[in-house]
């Protein structure tokens, strides 16, 4: 397929989606160099609130590695589903962001091997991110620990040169980044739990595409520039799971600008409105001609521009999260109350406070004897469980002694976690 020079509209988005990408990479800078401001990745992402929902609602207690931000997060995710359905994908999720860039990449340097999965093989991977979400989601109940972290290629992707990935991550993530440069979003299409839970809103989002039959002349455009490979040409509301909203379908439909609607946006009123003018017309067919052309022009009016639509989609993700920050509810650093048992508590993103890992001690493979001990460890226990000379330099990193004398970081934490560290 050939390839058109984005809008101005699609160079937003880019710029949109560019923007977050960054401002992630900052947060996750800042936090794993120690910043006290800097939240984790997991407490920055909607999949915390929708994986914590069992555990909060069963205990009052959050996930490990989970604060009550991630709350605000997924009020601000489900505000933007309910208004513009699985816009997240389209117009902010990072992930997503990366892979649509490898795939603009492997687009150019074989498009003839470019997005070329059998169709039916597609509607078979389509289910496997059901099995993630259920899998997920099921785990993380039961464990109350974020069994996905070691699979997911966002976090990885995002720690790559920290020592917190396990080997399954870097296959994951690998793969991943392999896979886009011949298939648009793999991870986002066939394996990603939130992107199937956000798929779930297109079916009944405020705002919606919709297709004019009458006036379609079955081009197919937007059929080709649809990153997700779903036929628009086939129905008249497009509620397909798989739709990120990124909005080329519209923007490349050559009969908008001559019909007026035929591949527009619209609110749930808009199909109030034409079922009552449709049934005017079947009371006066011979208003009908004379009618078309304000018909026409009615349509116009009615349909919901494509800027206003990118700008509800951000705001309404961004703006919950901008509020609750300035008014400082949008809380990262401590704790919102209940906890049942181990990990249910919540971490405190500020060292010497509280860590990431193991338990209330901030353990990484950077993380010097001092540092630890700085935090209340007993060396001497901790030398003594894993073999490690008594007269050892303090300011000695983990990551170095590790493979000497036989140990992991997850040996680490496990230790600390078993004394109640």
């Amino acid at each position: 397929m050939k390839l058109r020079r984005p809008t101005a509209l699609q160079w937003t988005r880019y710029a949109v989606q560019t923007a977050v990408a960054v401002f992630v990479l900052l947060v996750v800078i800042a936090n794993t160099s120690g910043e006290s401001w800097a939240a984790n990745l997991h407490t920055i992402c909607p999949l915390g609130g929708v994986v914590n929902l069992y555990t909060y609602f069963s205990d009052g207690g959050y996930v490990a590695k989970l604060h009550s931000s991630v709350f605000i997060m997924l009020l601000a995710l489900l505000a933007s589903l309910v208004l513009t359905g699985k816009s997240f994908c389209g117009w902010i999720c990072p992930l997503g962001s990366v892979q649509q860039g490898l795939g603009w990449i492997g687009h150019r340097l074989w498009p003839r091997a470019y997005n070329r999965v059998p169709r039916w093989l597609e509607r078979v991977f389509h289910l496997l991110k059901w099995a993630v979400l259920a899998w997920v989601l099921v785990q993380t109940a039961r464990s109350a620990t974020l069994v996905f972290q070691e699979w997911d290629p966002y976090y990885n992707l995002y720690h790559i040169w920290t020592d917190e990935i396990a080997v399954s991550g870097y296959a994951v993530t690998a793969a991943t980044l392999v896979l886009a440069l011949f298939i648009p979003r793999p991870f986002c299409r066939y394996a990603c739990p939130l992107g199937a839970f956000n798929g779930i809103f297109n079916s009944f989002s405020f705002i919606g595409i919709k297709r004019e039959a009458a006036t379609c002349n079955d081009c197919g455009r937007c059929s080709k520039v649809c990153p997700v490979n779903i036929d628009l040409c086939a129905s008249n509301n497009i509620r397909h799971i798989e739709c990120t909203r990124c909005l080329k379908c519209v923007d490349v439909c050559p009969q908008n600008g001559r019909a007026g609607d035929t591949l527009k946006l619209h609110t749930w009123f808009s199909g109030l409105a034409k079922r009552r003018r449709t049934a005017d017309l079947v009371v006066a067919p011979a208003a009908a001609g004379a009618t078309a052309t304000a018909e026409s022009a009615a349509a116009r009016r009615r349909s919901v521009s494509t800027w206003v639509f990118a700008a509800i989609a951000v705001a309404a993700f961004v703006l919950p999260i901008l509020i609750t920050t300035l008014s400082g509810d949008f809380q990262i650093t401590r704790g919102g109350g209940g906890g049942g048992g181990q990990g249910r508590g919540q971490e405190s993103a500020e060292p010497g406070t509280g860590g990431v890992d193991g338990g209330s001690v901030l353990v990484r493979g950077s993380s010097t004897l001092a540092d630890i001990q700085a935090q209340g460890v007993d060396l001497a226990a901790l030398f003594a469980e894993f073999g490690i000379p008594a007269d050892t330099d303090p300011n000695t990193r983990l990551r170095d002694i590790t493979e000497v004398y036989g140990f992991t970081i997850e040996d680490v934490r496990a230790f600390l976690a078993g004394t109640g560290q």
